[in-house]
């Protein structure tokens, strides 16, 4: 019964670590979220639902998440502790700092304009997440003649909403897929 006990330590030890890192990461996505929101001066319903479908969370934690996002939407101030954070936090995922930036830009195009303001928030944010400029050239779909980006693949124009990319995926998919060439 004695040797159990180190291991049992161990496993809760390493649990206890792995959750606060995902709260941790959870905190810091909603606070740069919340603040991109609010950088073109007013938060519309599209930008949350966008914010909703980029980060998964249970039903019940929904409520404590919206109200940290309408918190941190007062401010632009802290903006860059949050991208350093997640920065931390993604430091061996360069790959997961850049889902993360193309999350932003989906938010700052939900309401169907891409102000000045948002922008500069983006390549603000990416400075604070180690990211360069040509990824952020790359995630608003802005490349040198000749690259063609994640958007320019599909034959879109710049970023759009998640729905509008899909949507275009699947058409192509079904465009272009073997057995439709069999049929």
């Amino acid at each position: 019964m004695r040797k159990r006990w180190p291991k049992l330590l161990q496993s809760w030890t390493r649990w206890w670590r792995i959750r606060s890192r995902r709260q941790a990461f959870t905190i810091a996505l909603v606070g740069l979220a919340g603040k991109l929101a609010a950088a073109d001066g007013h938060i519309d319903p599209e930008e949350r639902e966008s914010f909703r479908r980029m980060l998964k969370a249970k039903p019940f934690e929904w409520k404590r998440i919206s109200q940290q996002f309408d918190l941190v939407a007062g401010s632009q101030a802290g903006a860059e502790i949050y991208a350093e954070m997640l920065s931390r936090l993604t430091q061996k995922q360069p790959e997961r700092r850049r889902d993360i930036l193309l999350g932003l830009v989906d938010i700052a195009y939900a309401d169907g304009e891409f102000s000045d303001q948002e922008r500069e928030f983006i390549a603000r944010a990416a400075f604070g997440l180690g990211l360069n400029a040509s990824d952020v050239a790359l995630a608003l779909g802005q490349n040198d003649e000749g690259v063609v980006g994640p958007w320019g693949v599909l034959g879109l124009n710049g970023p759009v909403s998640c729905r509008e990319l899909k949507q275009k995926y699947h058409d192509l998919a079904r465009e272009f897929h073997p057995d439709a060439a069999l049929a």
